[in-house]
């Protein structure tokens, strides 16, 4: 399948530009997990929205008066977003997954299990 799998951190995702460098990396198939996808500021995720809606980037160019709308077309890839607090993800965010999981965290006698064998 030829597909890369690309890890981001939510917190390391603070301007726009951050999301569009990002996004603009990926090829064909390819995974791209944000771990702790709640820390993504709003600012950030309005890039996300067009990505996963319609594989696309809109980015302006210039300000005020001269300012342009480029759309930027993006491979097929997926986004699994990962976070310890769901209650903080936007819910347009949450509405946009297809499929949500929610795991639940191991015992300490789950744990001392694994470690055992």
């Amino acid at each position: 399948m030829g597909s890369t799998v690309r890890i981001a951190q939510g917190s390391s995702l603070q301007k726009p530009a951050d999301v569009i460098t990002l996004l603009s990396s990926l090829r064909e198939n390819d995974l791209l997990l944000i771990d702790e996808i709640h820390a993504v500021p709003s600012i950030c995720l309005e890039v996300l929205y067009p990505a996963l809606e319609e594989r696309a980037l809109d980015i302006v160019i210039g300000k005020e008066l001269n300012a342009r709308t480029v759309r930027i077309r993006l491979p097929a890839f997926t986004l699994v977003g990962a976070t310890t607090a769901l209650h903080r993800l936007p819910v347009p965010l949450e509405g946009r997954f297809n499929l949500n999981f929610r795991l639940e965290e191991y015992s300490d006698q789950q744990l001392a299990a694994m470690v055992r064998h």
